[in-house]
């Protein structure tokens, strides 16, 4: 079993505060009191292994720049290819995978930098599907991409075996930069 300790709430509350705005924004609306039940399987989250990620400036940009790059070509298919959003994630996260880890030669710490760097895309991809409206100016991608990326490096190593963190991560990122432009303006 792991240590806990206070550093290992972070982010666990992290992670809780993006599905209780996914629960607020989007289900509440729809389903009224029912979206209640979306708190229940927060109570597992902490049965999860949960490691906090040491700040690592190569390790954070990468982050940054996988996740903004799998943003950017997510817009761009939509654009260019006039089509679906899911699919268009779909697509960049079908390509992202393809990208090899095991490439004769590499040491192990460099195999995983790769995965991470998939990884960010494939959440990349998601900021790029749900928030694609709010994309007013190139800036507003930029943005987006600093913080899915700094929620991306803070999560990787936590949560290990849950489903829906990459896009948990996308839709944080997304709707943290609405919520910040909201109270600036």
């Amino acid at each position: 079993m792991y240590q806990k300790n206070k550093i290992n709430y972070i982010p666990l509350l992290t992670l809780g505060i993006i599905h209780l705005f996914f629960l607020w924004l989007i289900i509440l609306p729809l389903t009224g009191r029912y979206a209640l039940l979306g708190v229940i399987p927060m109570l597992g989250y902490k049965t999860l292994p949960i490691k906090f990620t040491k700040f690592n400036f190569l390790e954070l940009s990468t982050s940054i720049i996988s996740f903004g790059l799998g943003m950017c070509l997510t817009i761009w298919i939509i654009i260019k290819l006039e089509t679906s959003t899911v699919f268009a994630a779909a697509l960049i996260g079908t390509l992202a995978s393809f990208i090899p880890n095991n490439v004769f030669g590499l040491k192990p710490n460099t195999i995983q930098k790769i995965t991470h760097g998939k990884l960010a895309i494939y959440a990349g991809t998601f900021a790029g599907m749900t928030g694609f409206q709010y994309f007013t100016n190139f800036s507003s991608i930029i943005y987006i991409a600093i913080i899915g990326g700094i929620i991306y490096n803070f999560l990787q190593n936590s949560f290990t075996g849950l489903g829906g963190k990459l896009g948990s991560i996308g839709f944080g990122a997304t709707i943290i930069y609405i919520s910040i432009k909201h109270f600036l303006s």
